[in-house]
C-alpha cells in the first residue's frame, strides 16, 4: 500500500476554510501539487519529461466482491477473487464476463482464439509446456491414417492402407508407403510319369534350356509359366533352383533373362564323373530385381557327353527333375 504525505479524505477537502489567512494560500497550492503528484506517480511517469502522464503500470484496488453492472457501450477490467486468489476479469456491455487470468497465467477460454486469429509460427515451442498438448487437441483425421513429414516439412496424412500391409520407409528423400507383408511364392518343376526319364537332352559346351512343365504353386501376382519360360512382373525376388545331370563331368546352371539377353544368376560349379555314371544336382540361389516384366529360362551347361539327363527312379512316384522356387520380396 502506498503511503502519502497527507490523507485525501473529507477533512482534507474542507481545507482551506473561508476564514483562513490569505498568506497561507501559496503553501496550500504547493501542498495540493504534492498531493496530486504523489497519487499520479503511483502508476504514471512523472519526471518532468516527454513521458509525463504516460502509464508505467495499472494498479487495481482490492478485488470486487461481485461483477460490476454492465453499461451500454462500455466495458470494464477489474479484479475479483476466484477460489481465494485474485484474478483479472473483463465484462462487456452485454454483461458477458471473461476471466482473463488463472493461477498466474493467461486463461484462454474454449474457442476464444481460432486459426484465423493466429499467424503462422505465432506460437513457438518455448511457449508450450512439455506434454501440454493432448491427443484430443489434435486435428481429426481418418481412422487408420498415419501422420508423416512431407518434402516441405509439413505434416501430411498417409491414407489407410490395405488390410495386412505394413508401413514401409522408402529412404530419406521419399514419403513412407504401405507394402504387402504377405509371402508370394511360386514353384515350377519338370515332372514326368513314374519310370519316365527327363525330356531334356543336354549338349556338351552349350547352354540348354531345362524343361519346366508343372506349376506346383504360384501366388506371385501376374507370374506365369509357358513353354518352360517363367515370366515375372517388376519386383525383387529371391530365387533357388536345381537341375540334375549324370555322367557329364563339370556342369553348371544359370537363370537367364531372355528378355534382355543377360544372365540374372549363376550357380555353383559341380562335377558328375562321365566314366562312373555319377548323377548329382547343379544348384543356384540369389536375389533378382527387375523394373518391368521379364522372361527367364533355367539353362544347363555340361562339359562332355550328350544327353546328360538323369535316369528315372523306381520309387513308384512321379519323377521330379528341374526345380525352381521363387519368393517375391515385399510385394
Amino acid at each position: 500500500m502506498t503511503v502519502f504525505t497527507r490523507t485525501w479524505d473529507g477533512t482534507y477537502l474542507t481545507v482551506p476554510t473561508n476564514t483562513e489567512a490569505a498568506n497561507l494560500g501559496a503553501q496550500r497550492i504547493r501542498f495540493l501539487k504534492v498531493d496530486v503528484g504523489e497519487r499520479l506517480v503511483v502508476d504514471h511517469s512523472w519526471a518532468g519529461d516527454a513521458d509525463d502522464g504516460e502509464h508505467k503500470k495499472v494498479t487495481f484496488a482490492a478485488p470486487l466482491g461481485a461483477d460490476p453492472t454492465n453499461v451500454a457501450n462500455k466495458g470494464f477490467i477489474y479484479l475479483k477473487d476466484v477460489s481465494s486468489v485474485v484474478e483479472l476479469h473483463w465484462i462487456d456491455e452485454s454483461g458477458n464476463v471473461l476471466q482473463l487470468t488463472t493461477g498466474g497465467a493467461l486463461k484462454i477460454a474454449n474457442n476464444l482464439i481460432d486459426a484465423d486469429a493466429l499467424a503462422n509460427d505465432a506460437v513457438d515451442t518455448n511457449a508450450i509446456l512439455d506434454d501440454a498438448v493432448t491427443l484430443g487437441k489434435q486435428a481429426d483425421g481418418t481412422q487408420g491414417g498415419t501422420l508423416y513429414y512431407g518434402a516441405s516439412g509439413v505434416l501430411a496424412e498417409l491414407a489407410v492402407g490395405t488390410d495386412g500391409y505394413f508401413l514401409k520407409t522408402q529412404g530419406a528423400a521419399a514419403n513412407p508407403a504401405w507394402a504387402s507383408s504377405r509371402e508370394e511364392f511360386a514353384q515350377f518343376t519338370e515332372e514326368q510319369a513314374d519310370n519316365t526319364v527327363s525330356g531334356d537332352s543336354l549338349v556338351a559346351g552349350s547352354w540348354t534350356k531345362r524343361t519346366l512343365n508343372t506349376t506346383r504353386t504360384n501366388t506371385v501376382t501376374s507370374a506365369t509359366l509357358t513353354a518352360s519360360v517363367v515370366n515375372l512382373p517388376a519386383g525383387t525376388y529371391y530365387i533357388e533352383a536345381n537341375a540334375p545331370a549324370q555322367s557329364i563331368n563339370v556342369h553348371q546352371i544359370r537363370l537367364r533373362n531372355t528378355s534382355d539377353g543377360a544372365t540374372a544368376l549363376v550357380g555353383e560349379t559341380n562335377y558328375a564323373s562321365a566314366t562312373n555314371t555319377v548323377m548329382n544336382q547343379a544348384t543356384l540361389s540369389g536375389r533378382v530385381t527387375i523394373a518391368s516384366s521379364k522372361n527367364f529360362e533355367l539353362q544347363h551347361w555340361i562339359q562332355s557327353g550328350s544327353g546328360g539327363a538323369p535316369n528315372d527312379s523306381t520309387g513308384e512316384e512321379v519323377e521330379v527333375y528341374s526345380n525352381i522356387r521363387i519368393w517375391r520380396l515385399n510385394a
